[in-house]
């Protein structure tokens, strides 16, 4: 799924999603799909969610060894961006909303080496 050239190793990508099922980008499937080819390290902290998310995520966590998904109760954008964090081992972290995405990852790629 990934592949030398456009793969980010030392960038882990973090989002903090909550009943992100759908969303204005597409869902989180959608997201994530066009994310995570281009990253070795993927954290999604879910907080809560009640409409499939958490589903979600473990079915394409077991798609993407690369994807790790922790639990946590939403304490505020600080206090969870800490414990998504905490996670993390690479020594960059590109923290993206569950609807926002990168134009154009190769691009992107290009552009963080």
């Amino acid at each position: 799924m990934m592949t030398e050239q456009t793969s980010l190793s030392d960038v882990t990508l973090t989002m903090i999603v909550r009943d992100e099922l759908m969303n204005p980008a597409g869902g989180l499937h959608a997201v994530l799909s066009r994310h995570l080819p281009y990253f070795d390290n993927v954290v999604v902290l879910d907080t809560g969610s009640v409409d499939g998310t958490r589903q979600l995520l473990e079915h394409m966590a077991s798609e993407y060894s690369q994807l790790q998904v922790y639990d946590a109760e939403f304490k505020g954008y600080g206090p969870v961006r800490n414990t998504a964090n905490r996670n993390v081992k690479t020594e960059y972290t590109l923290m993206l909303d569950a609807d926002e995405v990168i134009g154009s990852p190769s691009e992107f790629t290009e552009e963080v080496k």
